[in-house]
């Protein structure tokens, strides 16, 4: 099933746990506008971002509890929650959302709040989704920031070859394996009815735990997933690619920090420190229909360099000086 159809059969949320329900406390009424936050995700997972977003707040000139509050609602991966999660943000009188995890998120919001601002965060197209009128002038009462590096590909592509090289020389593009993890994948019939199972079968041992899987046993392969991967599962991959000994990069460096040999890719903090920042500008006036859909612009490399010593890898003067953090 295409991910937008998937998306536009949201409907329903599924009953919540009375406990649940008590959890959910009304906004403070004050003066200090109400900011809501939906996220189709858990909390736990999310403090870097949040730091980040924070910090983006704080540069717009707001503090959280001191002249903004916020009201969250997270839906712990249970989608069909979204758009009640939503409605109830709305009844809460929230001035704007910040819909902080996927299109799915942003199109909950959209259509539960027709008057209220949306900053969104989305690895989709969002004027392929309806999100926005164009990237330039979005037209509505949305706008946010897309996750793409297919604006990057020249330079992207570059940065990480060149430090694929650094570490393990590979002649051209031999020996390079992409193993892509995507765990919202809602193009896959399995993705929506079971997610677990879908994810599992993306870890098949039978495909990657035997390491002629990799193609002849690969040089180097690199791990396609976003950053909140719950941490079990992140050590799972972590823990795969150490086995075989196999070098490995990822693209977002909590798995460097974990035990994976090498992030390259965009800032988590930068990015939500961005979306952050648009929020702050909303509450001060500005009108989301001007405001262009940013892209990430901080890019971000970090070796971990007792995995790199565990493999018996060369890490060289050249290498380190091209990385911007080294785990020891």
């Amino acid at each position: 099933m295409r991910r937008r159809e998937f998306i536009a059969q949201m409907g329903g949320a599924a009953a919540w746990p009375l406990a649940a329900r008590a959890q959910l406390a009304q906004p403070e009424r004050s003066s200090r506008p109400v900011t809501g936050f939906l996220n189709n995700m858990s909390p736990e997972a999310w403090q870097p971002a949040m730091t980040g977003f924070r910090q983006g707040l704080s540069a717009a000139g707001f503090a959280e509890g001191r002249n903004v509050a916020f009201v969250y609602r997270w839906t712990d991966g249970k989608r069909d929650l979204l758009p009640e999660l939503a409605a109830d943000l709305v009844r809460s009188g929230v001035a704007l959302i910040a819909a902080s995890a996927d299109t799915a998120t942003a199109l909950a919001a959209l259509a539960a709040a027709p008057r209220t601002p949306v900053v969104f965060l989305t690895e989709d197209d969002p004027v392929r989704f309806g999100l926005v009128a164009s990237l330039d002038r979005p037209g509505g009462r949305a706008t946010g920031l897309y996750l793409t590096y297919r604006q990057y590909d020249a330079s992207f592509a570059s940065a990480q070859g060149e430090l694929r090289r650094l570490l393990v020389p590979v002649p051209g593009s031999q020996g390079v394996v992409t193993i892509s993890i995507q765990i919202f994948d809602t193009s896959s019939v399995p993705m929506k009815t079971d997610p677990e199972a879908a994810f599992a079968s993306s870890l098949d041992p039978a495909r990657y735990n035997n390491p002629r899987a990799f193609i002849g046993t690969p040089r180097l392969i690199q791990i396609d997933c976003g950053p909140f991967l719950d941490k079990q599962r992140r050590n799972q991959i972590v823990s795969l690619a150490a086995r075989h000994r196999i070098p490995t990069f990822y693209y977002w460096r909590i798995f460097a920090e974990e035990g994976g040999l090498i992030s390259h890719g965009f800032s988590l903090e930068d990015t939500y420190a961005q979306m952050g920042r648009y929020v702050g500008d909303i509450l001060n006036g500005s009108n989301p229909a001007d405001m262009p859909v940013l892209k990430p612009t901080k890019f971000e490399a970090v070796l971990n360099h007792q995995t790199a010593a565990e493999l018996g890898l060369n890490v060289t003067d050249e290498l380190l000086a091209r990385v911007d953090k080294v785990i020891e």
